[in-house]
């Protein structure tokens, strides 16, 4: 598998920090003759390279020195203390009997190299196990089962807890940095031996206790801790991925609100942008806008049709009312009793032409009969 190293110099005063980047990737492709999966620098200097395997590693830890210009560097390679091993936690009822010994003496043939059993106390206030152990692997990622003996056991990648001071309980110390005052659990207040009456939580400031698991700002510093072991990351980059993908800030970080509404006003104000975003992008009218659209023009076809019917009836009452006159053999015109108007034969349709066709060959049969 995949395997993490690290490059550090070891000449007195002297770092990696400087060094031209292009002589160190000419240095490690020569000697594994091929380009590493990642390579990039730490704060302190050092270089961390990722490679495929473990012969890959193993070249790579015969780079003893580099040469820059008259100048010579110490430099030594090795496994990187954490990023090459990977825990899991297996469940089963065995493990309520067996010892870590046995466990691990029995799993030490599948790259198992430790084993802890998760412990509790009992009504009696004794030390027991628990059905969950966490076991180490010597590789990257983690198998989908283990072979447990009798039977495969199925294998779950172990996000640790966040990080929690034991006098302050705030998230993201530990005890022995800690210079704040200790607090209550339950009511957030400097610690007191009277019984609190209210409940209020030292991340959050919601009315839950200190410890509950549901409070947003545990819940927040676990999904970094759950992107930090999957993605192998540092923890700055996983909080700020992150943050990436939920904006708002724990209370403790911040004198606003408390974190619970930050976190709901950050969801509704994304929410929202990503709405308007869409509409700029996309000026699809939405359904409804689509229904008032089509509603528009319906009433406006109905009100066509209803004046193209008033004026039908209207010439049709028109041509219904006129009274024929005979002029002469060549001129016929069609008088109205209201207006006192004349139209000529091709602006009047249908009965009117009809009319005025009949009159005409009455008019030629006569000239023809005198």
């Amino acid at each position: 598998g995949e395997q993490i190293m690290i490059m550090e110099c070891t000449t007195v005063g002297r770092s990696l920090e400087k060094v031209n980047p292009f002589l160190l990737g000419k240095i490690i492709e020569n000697n594994i003759n091929e380009k590493p999966l990642d390579a990039r620098r730490l704060r302190d200097g050092s270089i961390l390279v990722r490679v495929r395997n473990v012969k890959l590693a193993q070249k790579l830890e015969r780079i003893k020195s580099i040469k820059m210009g008259s100048e010579k560097l110490d430099i030594r390679v090795k496994e990187h203390p954490t990023l090459n091993t990977v825990k899991g936690v297996i469940r089963g009822e065995d493990i309520l009997y067996l010892t870590e010994e046995e466990i691990l003496e029995g799993l030490k043939s599948q790259k198992v190299s430790e084993v802890q059993i998760i412990k509790r106390k009992d009504s009696d206030g004794k030390i027991v196990n628990t059905k969950s152990a966490i076991i180490t692997f010597k590789m990257t990622r983690i198998p989908r089962k283990v072979d447990f003996g009798l039977y495969p056991v199925k294998v779950e990648l172990y996000v640790p807890k966040p990080m929690r001071c034991g006098t302050c309980l705030r998230l993201g110390h530990t005890k022995k940095w800690c210079r704040n005052e200790e607090a209550c659990a339950k009511c957030s207040k400097p610690r007191h031996q009277e019984q609190c009456h209210s409940l209020k939580c030292v991340s959050c400031g919601e009315g839950h206790h200190t410890l509950d698991k549901e409070c947003p700002v545990f819940k927040d510093e676990y999904e970094i801790q759950r992107i930090k072991t999957e993605k192998r990351i540092t923890y700055g980059e996983a909080r700020r991925l992150r943050r990436e993908a939920c904006s708002a800030i724990p209370r403790t970080y911040t004198a606003g609100a408390s974190y619970a509404k930050a976190l709901s006003y950050s969801e509704n104000t994304a929410r929202q942008n990503n709405e308007t975003t869409k509409q700029i992008e996309d000026p699809t009218p939405t359904a409804k806008e689509m229904d008032t659209k089509k509603t528009d023009k319906t009433r406006e076809k109905e009100n066509t049709n209803i004046k193209e019917h008033m004026t039908k009836s209207e010439k049709f009452k028109q041509i219904k009312e006129t009274k024929p006159t005979y002029i002469s053999d060549q001129e016929f015109i069609i008088s109205s009793e209201e207006e006192g108007t004349s139209q000529s034969p091709p602006e009047i349709a249908g009965t009117a032409e009809n009319m005025i066709h009949n009159y005409k060959q009455m008019a030629k049969s006569n000239s023809i009969t005198q």
